[in-house]
């Protein structure tokens, strides 16, 4: 997976794009099919929050990436 970056307007891998931002502190879970995983990249466990947030939205506006 990869982003742009807003700074330099390239394209980067998910890892190198979090350092060049200063995000590298952070940890990411990312929708696949519609949920989140049960734990961030990092390890840390995804809060039930997140969770039912994304199914609120997926209930109303439809399926994530």
């Amino acid at each position: 997976m990869t982003k742009t970056c807003n700074k330099c307007n390239t394209e980067k891998p998910l890892d190198e794009f979090h350092k060049h931002e200063g995000l590298e502190d952070r940890q990411w879970a990312y929708i696949e099919d519609g949920k989140l995983p049960e734990e961030f990249d990092g390890g840390e466990k995804v809060p039930k929050r997140f969770h039912e947030e994304v199914e609120r939205y997926t209930k109303q506006k439809g399926k994530l990436r």
